[in-house]
């Protein structure tokens, strides 16, 4: 039987499979990408347009292409939970290196109003253009994440939520389903 941490791993390569093809590529992150200025009414030559798609494929340069290693230009599941479990271990020190720059990228996505904090709005947007989160799930673990006395998740809120993701072996954690439903 798989552990929790593989089920959100195996959760988490399924919510970015953009195109459903069972592998990660590229076009992955160019459609999310493309799905994301759509969610945000952007125009498509906007320079907020451009700065989505280079944050979007910053995520697939640094983070998942590098776990290609039979340098098919797809990520098979195989491959990305095995980098994942390597590069993360159970050190959570290795999330700095590893998860943080490409979290922050997302960070920088979702905050499309640029006031430092992730609103309910704009995570559920991101989510559902991203990796095709219903909204009403989205809604629900995000108010799971944030206290009810708080206007939105920061930066350092978030990365303590993707952390917990990553390294929490607790089954009621609500960071458990922040990219869907276990």
């Amino acid at each position: 039987m798989e552990n929790i941490r593989e089920r959100k791993l195996k959760r988490y390569f399924t919510a970015i499979d953009a195109d459903g093809s069972g592998t990660l590529t590229r076009g992955d992150f160019e459609l999310v990408a493309r799905r994301y200025v759509d969610a945000l009414n952007l125009a498509p030559d906007s320079h907020q347009a451009e700065k989505t798609r280079t944050a979007t494929l910053k995520i697939w340069d640094d983070l998942i292409s590098p776990m290609d290693a039979n340098g098919d230009g797809k990520v098979s599941p195989e491959e990305f939970i095995d980098a994942l479990q390597k590069s993360l271990a159970t050190d959570r020190a290795a999330y700095a290196e590893s998860i943080r720059p490409s979290a922050n990228a997302y960070f920088e996505l979702c905050d499309a109003d640029d006031n430092g904090e992730v609103d309910e709005q704009e995570y559920i947007r991101l989510m559902g253009a991203a990796c095709g989160i219903p909204a009403d799930e989205a809604a629900a673990t995000y108010r799971t994440l944030v206290p009810p006395a708080h206007d939105g998740m920061t930066r350092e809120s978030w990365h303590e939520m993707l952390l917990s993701f990553f390294y929490d072996e607790e089954p009621d954690s609500p960071a458990n389903h922040i990219f869907g439903r276990l």
